[in-house]
């Protein structure tokens, strides 16, 4: 069984990396293993020109391409000073009919997964950047273990691979296993995170819907109260209009009962007063008519009234020249005194008569008899 072959290619020295020390304890595990082989370009030889003749040539075929040293993730920057794209990565594993590309340089995860999905069979590259010893460490362990397995096809190389123990940021890369290995744990996390959001959003939202119902309810009551106090106030409202028209029907009763006093004589209401003040003038015959006076209780034995049939006379004013002398053709009987008789300790009251005067001769006219004074 021929050897697994391993071509070494150093990038740039002087950055800090122990690139011939890695190459020296590489090529090592090879002089004592009988099942790989490693060939080192040297640094002054590490052109890609060279790197092309190296794999073109007549019996030279390689299993593994080895890159050591820097890389920005999409090339390769070799020792003097080459840079080898994607493309020129790839085109050189083609003429060495390599089949594993290991590429033990900074966050080259990318570009190996390129390779493993166009060229190679497996691609070992870092996720992230690495420390120099920790690279060394991981080369050495697969490499050791790919010699003692002695058959690295099948899975030899799986195998190799998994006694590096590096799982997080060395990958194993084949067809479609960059998604697997660095993608689909990336979308894993989102998937999880998404699922917490969604979680999270329902739990605001079951919230939201309760601080929602609850302000809807306390509008509700709000409403409720502001209804009842509207009604309240329109009865309230209604009341004080029915007391204020009352208050001003009151004052204008007042005020009409007031005016209707205010022109009223003194003396004339029912409580008596004087009796030629309150005396009726006739319009007919220009003579005041007497009151009628009050009916008083009888505490008495009263005798029988006699009526008198009072007679008008017209009065007309004297003349220039003429004195008052004695002219009545017609003398009114005088009313006879009543007598009232009250008992003890009441007083007797008598009603007099007026007096007479004495007028000058008139003609007199018909006169209209009047009912007696009751």
């Amino acid at each position: 069984m021929s050897k697994f072959k391993v071509l070494l290619v150093p990038g740039s020295v002087g950055d800090g990396l122990d690139l011939y020390g890695e190459m020296l304890r590489l090529s090592n595990i090879g002089s004592n293993s009988d099942n790989i082989a490693f060939e080192v370009v040297q640094p002054n030889r590490s052109t890609e020109i060279d790197l092309v003749q190296l794999t073109r040539g007549d019996g030279k075929r390689f299993d593994c391409l080895h890159f050591l040293g820097h890389s920005d993730g999409q090339s390769f920057t070799l020792a003097s000073g080459d840079v080898l794209t994607e493309d020129k990565i790839l085109a050189l594993c083609r003429d060495a009919g390599a089949k594993v590309l290991f590429m033990n340089a900074c966050s080259s995860a990318a570009l190996c997964q390129y390779a493993a999905n166009t060229t190679v069979a497996v691609a070992l590259a870092w996720a992230r950047d690495v420390v120099d010893s920790d690279a060394i460490v991981a080369a050495m362990r697969f490499y050791g273990a790919l010699s003692d397995l002695g058959d690295p096809w099948g899975s030899g190389l799986r195998r190799a691979y998994e006694a590096v123990g590096e799982k997080r940021y060395f990958l194993w890369l084949t067809d479609g296993e960059y998604v697997a290995q660095v993608i689909a744990p990336i979308i894993a996390r989102l998937d999880r995170f998404d699922a917490e959001r969604k979680e999270a959003f329902t739990l605001f939202s079951g919230r939201l819907d309760s601080i929602v119902q609850s302000l809807s309810d306390m509008g509700t009551q709000v409403m409720g109260s502001l209804s009842k106090v509207t009604q309240s106030y329109s009865k309230i409202r209604a009341l004080l209009y029915a007391i204020a028209v009352l208050v001003v029907v009151t004052i204008l009763f007042l005020a009409y009962s007031f005016a209707t006093s205010a022109q009223t004589i003194p003396g004339c209401g029912p409580s008596g007063g004087s009796t030629d003040k309150c005396a009726t003038p006739d319009i007919k015959t220009g003579t005041a008519t007497e009151p009628t006076k009050p009916v008083e209780t009888p505490t008495f034995v009263s005798t029988a009234i006699e009526t008198q049939t009072p007679t008008e006379t017209t009065i007309a004013p004297p003349g220039p020249t003429e004195t008052a002398t004695e002219a009545i053709t017609d003398t009114p009987t005088p009313k006879p005194t009543l007598t009232k008789e009250r008992s003890t300790n009441t007083p007797t009251s008598t009603y007099t008569p007026l007096p007479t005067v004495e007028l000058p001769t008139v003609t007199p006219t018909p006169t209209e008899t009047l009912d007696p004074c009751k």
